[in-house]
């Protein structure tokens, strides 16, 4: 019987040391990470309504386009703060879809200068396949109920929340 009592004395210490020392911090993780599905898909929803749709909402540019697919690749955590849960975290993003552009439009120098791109690719019949450098950060709200995600192309000058 003091065995046991012993045994769960020495378990709860144990547990308040580490608590105190931040060592259990270090296995319950705060905040979304970089890669976590739920970020991605936040981020690409973001880019699409804050960034992709305004850039060919543009009058005189007349572009229509259709996104097929979007990716993160090369994803980097490149700070995170324990005590908040904000990461901050590197990509680069891959467009591809159609983008059917009026005849005085030049694709690439478009992309370059909205997106930031490093890489346009044409894929023929108005297909584009577009790389570009894509910052964000993640965060998670006091409350613990909410995140959110702020993210930035290459070429943006502003940051978009969501």
């Amino acid at each position: 019987m003091n065995r046991k009592i012993s045994t769960v004395i020495i378990v709860f210490l144990l547990g308040v040391i580490g608590y105190q020392s931040g060592i259990v911090d270090s296995f319950s993780h705060k905040g979304i990470k970089c890669d976590s599905p739920e970020a991605l898909n936040l981020a690409k929803e973001i880019a699409i309504e804050k960034a992709i749709n305004p850039m060919f909402n543009i009058k005189g540019i007349e572009v229509e386009y259709n996104i097929e697919n979007f990716n993160f690749n090369m994803i980097i955590t490149k700070k995170y703060d324990k005590d908040t849960g904000y990461h901050e975290c590197t990509a680069n993003s891959e467009i591809i879809g159609n983008f059917n552009f009026n005849k005085t439009a030049k694709p690439k120098v478009y992309f370059n200068i909205f997106l930031g791109s490093e890489k346009v690719i044409s894929l023929g019949n108005n297909q584009y396949k577009i790389i570009s450098p894509i910052w964000y950060s993640t965060e998670v709200t006091d409350d613990k109920k909410q995140y959110y995600v702020n993210l930035k192309f290459n070429g943006d000058k502003t940051k978009f929340l969501k």
